[in-house]
Parts: C-alpha cells; structure tokens; sequence
C-alpha cells in the first residue's frame, strides 16, 4: 500500500476507518494474556487475603510461634532485640540481678519487666497507631505483640520442675563460668582464666570459645525466624511493633523514608541496653566476687572488663539485626521508593478510589498506544514505597481484574515530590 494513498484516506474522514483498519489488518493476529506475578509479590497469597478474620488467625497462629522462638532463642540466651525492646529486657536483667544479689524474690519482678512491659508500652502505641496509620493495622498489630508476649510469660512462668528453663534448642550458650550462671548473668567471654586452688599437673586454661560460635549460631537462626515471622505480619498488613510503629508512620502518612536512621538509632539503643542488661552485672560481679568455690578468676580485673566490654552477645545481637535487614531488602524492600504503573482503562473509577481512599500520594494519568493494535491504553503512574503496593494492587484486582500492575526501583531520586495533603 502506497504512503500517498494512506495520506488521501486519513484526509477524508469517511475513509478514516478504512485507514485504521488497514493498519490493523497488518497484525490480524489475536491477543492473548497470562496471569504473571514476579518480584516483591512472592507472597502474593498472604496480599490476596481479604477477610479480616482469616488475616486474624494466620497472625495469632504466627505470634505463638514467636513467643516460642523469643522465649528459647532471646530469653534463655541472653540475646537482645533490635531498638526500644532492648532496654525493658535490659531492665528486667540488670535489676533482677541486684535483686537476687540482695537474696530478694526477683523472678515475677524479672517476668513482668522482661515481657510485660513491652507489652504495656506496645499498647501505648497502639493508640498512635490506631489515629494516624489505620485501625486494621493496629488490631493485628496488637493481637501479634500480644499472643506472642503472652505465650512468652507462659513459658517464662512454669514450674522448675518442668525442667523447660534447662532446656536449649541447640546447646547451652552460657558461659563455663558457673559463678556467672548461678547469678543469672547472661554474658559470654572472648577469654577468662582460673586456677585451681589445689594445684596438680592436671591444670587447665578454660576458655568460651566454642560458646561464641554456639551463640553466632543462635543470633543467625532467631535472626532468620525473626524475619519470618516479620515478613507474615507485614503481607497481612500488620507490624511487629516497637519501634516499626514510627516507621510505618513516617512512610504512610509523611513520604518519609528513615528506615536507616532508625537502624542506626536501634543499633545505639541495643548497645546501651547491652552495658544496662549485661555488662553493668558483669562488671560489679567481678569486682565483688573474685572467688567462687575452688574457682579463682584472673587477678587482672581490668582486663577481663576491657575485653568483654562489646561481647559476643552482642555481637550475635548485632548478626540477628543484620540478617533481618538483608533478608527484608531481598524478600520485602518496604521502604524502598518503588515507580507503579497501573495499565487500565477503568482510570476514572480508579481515580475515584484512590481519591477517596486514605492513600496519601499524588498520581500522574497518561495515555500510551501499544505497538500491536495501535490501541490507546491508560496508565497510571504512582511513585510510593514498596509497602504500598500491596494497596495498590488491592484496587487494581477490585476495579479491574485484566489490570497489569509493574513496578520497579527508584535509584536515584532528588527534590520534592506531592503528598495528597498538599494538593489544591
């Protein structure tokens, strides 16, 4: 088909569609689409989820799992969680031990401190969360921290008699100091030395060497339990509380992604609750007790101190931390700055939904023509974090079912971007 002939029939409009269809006919082939989902949506089941009360008991279920893994893996090890958590478990051991130094009753001190008040605090900010992020997200924000704080001190509480508070998943991953242990001061040593007070050629030096790789181990695995957990309650469209409160708020309602500054920010906290928890027991133990039984420590109490001040507990604290981050970037990057384009020609009952709804970021609405049919085709275009896609897609699959949602990383971004409150 001559080009000067096609310009003649697009000049007169009754030969219009005679144009368009010749140009169709070049590509008289038919459509065909598949269902696709790739990426951050690897847990597209637990997103697809509508019903409230099934979301429900998925989270509790969840949550005595970790109540489990927090009882076995951070209480009884000594280990800390990541941010505000840390200092009520600081608390609980560093005043617990003081107490039993004084031979005073300490272990439903040691319990509530421990476990109740992070459940206490935690229901503080369910009442932010409720006002300023949204009522689904904090009721199962505050069934999870509360199942899973419950089951703790219901294991924390049993008799002695069960024999549960000797039992180690993996091993025991305290140290050989058994003057530490008795006085329930959960540190680990790069090194210690004693002598026995009854000298023999059967001396030995003693060391917690192969304690520290035993207590890595337990920081990589709660680490990876946590993140599993963690992963659950987001897809279902909750939190796991503490300090992921202020995240979620901060990214939802301000366009503000300070997930590094509060890692940062957690990883300070968990060192001082560290020196509060462990090392300030450690330290008034060694300078009180420099004997036990037929057991007599290094001389050198200095040195002991300076070497263990940043321990392998809290190196294994450290591991954990890191190994939910790098997990999170790979299977869920939440606040990551992602670009969604939404392909739908159902844009005005799109628009409507996202205006009405309590989705704080503005949208770009262009038309694209696609290469086969030379059809047009309306895009939506919302930069957001990784989050938020979940909401998205929730209104694409309810406003149009043949919707295709992309979204990919933003590398590089720089200058000011519209949030819905600022819109006239």
């Amino acid at each position: 088909m001559k080009i000067g002939y096609l310009l003649e029939m697009f000049k007169d409009n009754n030969n219009s569609n005679i144009f368009r269809d010749s140009l169709l006919n070049l590509n008289p082939k038919k459509r065909v689409t598949t269902p696709l989902s790739i990426g951050a949506t690897r847990l597209q089941f637990l997103f697809d989820i509508e019903r409230f009360s099934c979301k429900l008991g998925i989270v509790i279920l969840v949550a005595i799992f970790s109540g489990i893994c927090n009882f076995f893996l951070l209480e009884r090890t000594g280990l800390y969680s990541l941010g505000i958590n840390s200092f009520f478990q600081a608390t609980a051991r560093c005043v617990s031990y003081f107490l039993k130094k004084n031979n005073i009753p300490h272990e439903a001190v040691y319990t509530f401190l421990f476990w109740g008040t992070i459940l206490l605090f935690n229901i503080f900010l369910a009442v932010f969360g409720y006002r300023n992020i949204g009522p689904n997200f904090t009721l199962l924000s505050i069934a999870f921290i509360s199942v899973s704080t419950i089951t703790s001190i219901i294991l924390s509480s049993l008799p002695t008699s069960l024999g549960l508070k000797d039992f180690y998943i993996f091993s025991d991953p305290r140290t050989f100091n058994t003057c530490l242990t008795e006085k329930k001061i959960n540190i680990l040593q790069w090194q210690y030395f004693f002598t026995s007070r009854q000298p023999s050629n059967n001396n030995y030096l003693l060391n917690d060497s192969s304690k520290v790789v035993l207590i890595f181990f337990y920081g990589l695995v709660f680490g990876l339990l946590n993140t599993l957990t963690s992963l659950i309650i987001y897809s279902l469209g909750g939190s796991s509380g503490g300090i992921d409160w202020i995240i979620f708020y901060f990214s939802k309602k301000r366009m503000n992604s300070t997930n590094n500054a509060f890692l940062y920010f957690g990883i300070i906290v968990t060192f001082i609750s560290y020196i509060i928890g462990t090392y300030v027991p450690y330290a008034d133990h060694l300078k009180t007790h420099q004997s036990c039984s037929d057991i007599s420590l290094n001389p050198s109490t200095s040195k002991l101190l300076a070497a263990n001040f940043v321990g392998p507990v809290f190196v294994s604290t450290m591991i954990a931390a890191f190994t939910k981050k790098i997990l999170f970037g790979i299977f869920y990057p939440h606040l990551k700055l992602i670009n969604v384009r939404i392909f739908t020609n159902k844009f005005l009952q799109f628009r409507e939904v996202l205006l009405s709804s309590n989705f704080p970021h503005s949208f770009t609405i262009h038309t694209a023509t696609g290469g086969y049919f030379l059809r047009k085709q309306m895009i939506f275009e919302v930069t957001c974090f990784a989050l938020e896609l979940k909401t998205l897609k929730e209104f694409a699959k309810r406003i149009d079912s043949n919707s295709l949602v992309i979204s990919s990383p933003v590398t590089s971004l720089n200058g000011k971007l519209p949030v819905k409150s600022n819109l006239k």
